[in-house]
């Protein structure tokens, strides 16, 4: 879709709904993925007049606890037009599982969302949403469209397993309603099918981060061989098979994956595998010093529906420091850089990781132009443009 500048400008209240987390979580993790740079972002558009930034659902019972704790919301960014961030409360801590239980849960959330609004003055605002339930069963009668902000396949999310048939039928609602999707990956419009305009927009990065980078750690300069890295949450996304046959096949390498352990029992296979490190997740600027370090960045997908539906941001990051990359031939992968190499063979895999230390790191040049064509601004700005024009 190609959007008028003109419209893209003109001044517009934004309601924004987190997914399955909060602005405190954001804050926790350094703005890191994807909706929470989108959320900074929506604080600086010059297109955007009020601005509502909602929480996704949680238990009163266990936010008063935690309230009673010390456990304190940090503020929004300083923004110079009206913001007001929402918490909205509900009795359970998880989502029901039946249509019509789901249509009340989310009825009660739209109440919450247009009392903010409306306290906020908000005149037909565009509502731009992370969840799929969201999306489908809010009545949203108070915004002048929807927009459905999709960064994975919530149907193939292993945690989500329990939802999966109630998450397909909110993509056929998402789809029979109209609304606008824009997604990551052209998997997830396949997917969601849907009737309103579409877009995909992959993720990106922050230029910022990447424009001098620092040494890596001590525990990182201790290694003393070769390393290939791996960046990102430790689940089920992870090929344990291939990992292990990569890791015999070269035995003077480390594997070295870094990132929270999201699924424990791949995190204590991955340790058991010689040859492989797990770390603890680090902050943002101690992993762009591991990018900038490492001689091979490495994604060991498997190949399923859940992969196939993902931006890989590791990826983009990779490419940012300059790293050589191998990778499964997940979909999303495809077309970001030359310096990519794909495969799904154990022996291809460990002799193009071998290989990377001649291809050796990207030109500056090259590293910092790569950089520039893939900001977080230009991603979010095609995003705004999408949202809000017509």
């Amino acid at each position: 879709m190609n959007s008028s500048p003109q419209a893209a400008q003109k001044m517009q209240d934004v309601a924004f709904l987190y997914s399955t987390d909060t602005w405190r979580d954001s804050v926790r993790r350094e703005m890191f993925m994807t909706w929470d740079r989108f959320v900074a972002h929506l604080s600086t558009a010059p297109q955007i007049g009020s601005l509502l930034i909602s929480d996704a659902l949680r238990s009163w019972p266990t936010q008063a606890a935690l309230h009673l704790l010390g456990r304190r919301h940090p503020p929004l960014l300083p923004r110079e037009r009206p913001q007001q961030h929402v918490r909205p409360f509900r009795i359970s801590r998880r989502d029901p599982f039946d249509r019509e239980a789901l249509e009340s849960a989310y009825a009660s959330l739209d109440r919450q969302l247009e009392k903010a609004a409306r306290t906020l003055s908000m005149h037909e605002p565009v509502v731009i949403v992370g969840s799929p339930f969201a999306a489908a069963y809010c009545p949203f009668q108070w915004a002048s469209r929807v927009v459905y902000y999709a960064w994975d396949d919530w149907a193939e999310s292993p945690p989500l397993l329990p939802w999966r048939s109630s998450i397909l039928q909110a993509y056929e609602r998402i789809s029979t309603r109209g609304c606008r999707v824009c997604a990551v990956t052209g998997a997830i419009i396949e997917r969601i099918k849907p009737t309103g305009e579409s877009l995909i927009v992959p993720n990106g990065l922050e230029p910022g981060e990447w424009q001098a980078i620092p040494s890596p750690s001590k525990w990182f300069t201790d290694i003393g061989a070769p390393v290939a890295l791996y960046i990102g949450t430790l689940d089920s996304r992870l090929d344990l098979e291939l990992i292990s046959d990569v890791s015999e096949r070269i035995p003077g390498w480390v594997l070295l994956f870094v990132g929270p352990a999201v699924d424990r029992e791949i995190a204590d296979s991955l340790r058991r595998i010689p040859g492989v490190r797990v770390q603890e997740p680090v902050s943002r600027r101690e992993i762009v010093g591991l990018v900038g370090a490492a001689d091979c960045g490495i994604i060991p997908h498997r190949r399923n529906l859940l992969t196939r539906a993902m931006s890989p941001l590791k990826l983009y990051e990779y490419c940012a420091g300059g790293l050589p990359v191998v990778s499964t031939t997940v979909d999303g992968a495809h077309g970001v850089s030359d310096g990519i190499r794909f495969t799904d063979s154990p022996a291809s895999f460990s002799a193009l990781i071998q290989e990377s230390l001649t291809r050796g790191r990207a030109a500056e040049a090259d590293r910092q132009q790569f950089v520039a064509s893939n900001t977080w601004k230009s991603r979010f700005d095609a995003v705004c443009d999408f949202a809000l024009s017509g």
